[in-house]
């Protein structure tokens, strides 16, 4: 009932053990939800090419960087680190001349693929990404048309060939331990490390005797790294917070 305007007795006791349940409730709710706000820095997609605009053309190496994440003194906290990467490769030739008594059903495949890995050196597990992008076809072969006459022509009804027109392959890697992603945190840069050619990857098994013929390819990547952070709250702000919420809550727990 009420009492010279106030709440009594039990209704009162009530009242402040909800209050109190809310009051904790809303503490534990701010130290659960740090760290909050979650985003990603993105470097890329960056291509990456033989010379000023020149593809790469069969086996190829070499390296590139990408800026470390700077944890702004701890404030930032980085979860996941993702390197994508996307071979696109174009021209290229792959040809099969049948030099057995047998013909057969066979696939020729033509394109380019690049393996790309860091950080460098070797620190933690490293990111290894590894595209492949080919084009195929599939046809048969006769037994050898002219037995006896030679080296391969790649001609006649014994031969089969591919010429690549243009494909893409993309693929991606990521790591989330501390260990790994140790080697990503600094002011620095991290350093991978590349390299690729002609791939027949998709080439079924082939007749024997048989005769081969490849052309390389033309081919260029690119390559995407995004940091995936989340803030943390002010040292001193939650220490604030933290310290405060007793005193509140003992004032709380004197009302009348």
């Amino acid at each position: 009932m009420i009492a010279g305007g106030r709440l009594s007795g039990s209704a009162g006791r009530m009242t402040r053990s909800r209050g109190l349940a809310v009051w904790v409730g809303a503490v534990l709710a701010v130290l659960w939800c740090y760290p909050v706000r979650a985003n990603t820095l993105t470097y890329g997609p960056d291509p990456h090419y033989s010379g000023l605009l020149d593809l790469f053309t069969g086996l190829n190496t070499g390296s590139f960087t990408y800026p470390q994440f700077d944890d702004a003194g701890g404030s930032l906290m980085l979860n996941k680190v993702t390197l994508t990467v996307e071979v696109v490769t174009v021209s290229g030739r792959h040809a099969f001349d049948n030099e057995s008594g047998a013909g057969a059903t066979i696939t020729l495949a033509i394109g380019s693929q690049v393996r790309v890995k860091g950080p460098l050196p070797f620190i933690g597990s490293q990111l290894i990404v590894n595209p492949d992008a080919t084009e195929t076809t599939t046809g048969f072969v006769g037994p050898d048309s002219e037995p006896g006459s030679g080296p391969a022509d790649f001609a006649g009804t014994d031969y089969l060939s591919i010429t690549g027109s243009g494909t893409t392959d993309t693929r991606l890697a990521f790591k989330t331990s501390s260990f790994d992603l140790a080697p990503y945190l600094g002011t620095g840069d991290v350093t991978f490390d590349f390299d690729g050619g002609t791939s027949t990857t998709g080439t079924s098994a082939l007749p024997s005797p048989g005769a081969n013929l490849v052309e390389a390819s033309s081919w260029m990547f690119y390559t995407t790294l995004d940091y995936e952070y989340t803030e943390v709250p002010e040292p001193g702000a939650l220490t604030l917070f933290l310290l405060g919420a007793p005193f509140a809550l003992r004032r709380f727990l004197k009302r009348p």
